[in-house]
């Protein structure tokens, strides 16, 4: 998307049906239909936008040299690039925001957040996975049998994936 005539980078999540890592609304609603979507403050002060306002996401064109882990055809990642604006959020996963305080902080760098829904989605391959895992909610999450637990389950779900890929 641009903003004051300069290419932005937005990374762009799919609301979880589960309701893992959803973010705090501000302002608004969370997108509930396809072609809606929130945006954290940041965008809205930077483009002038509010809500109800319409945002255009464009995807980035493929270089012929990357790899594509789909058909050689390319397909749209998203069902449409018109987006109502129906939320402002903070997003959860952003502990250097300056807009109110979040738990943890992602790795990749972008300029902003969108949340969308998953009938947006017209892909099946996904960059990141939350998972919730039975049996951990009464655990310190920073004590050595949480953290045994979850090494556990990542190798079993690596393992699983390294056979299927094989």
């Amino acid at each position: 998307t641009d903003v004051k005539d300069i290419q932005a980078t937005a990374a762009v999540t799919t609301l979880s049906p589960k309701k893992l890592n959803l973010p705090y609304t501000s302002a608004g609603t969370l997108p509930t239909n396809s072609g809606e979507v929130a945006v954290t403050q940041r965008y809205l002060d930077d483009t002038k936008k509010k809500l109800g306002d319409t945002l255009y996401i464009e995807e980035k064109k493929k270089d012929s040299s990357e790899n594509d882990l789909e058909d050689d055809e390319e397909t749209p990642s998203f069902s449409t690039d018109t987006y109502k604006i129906t939320a402002v959020v903070v997003d959860p996963m952003d502990i250097s925001n300056n807009e109110a305080t979040a738990f943890r902080s992602s790795a990749s760098v972008t300029d902003y957040a969108f949340y969308i829904t998953p009938s947006d989605v017209n892909s099946g391959i996904y960059t990141s996975v939350y998972l919730s895992i039975a049996g951990l909610k009464p655990l310190d999450s920073y004590s050595e049998e949480y953290r045994r637990e979850v090494d556990r389950v990542s190798q079993n779900i690596e393992s699983k994936i390294k056979e299927q890929r094989e």
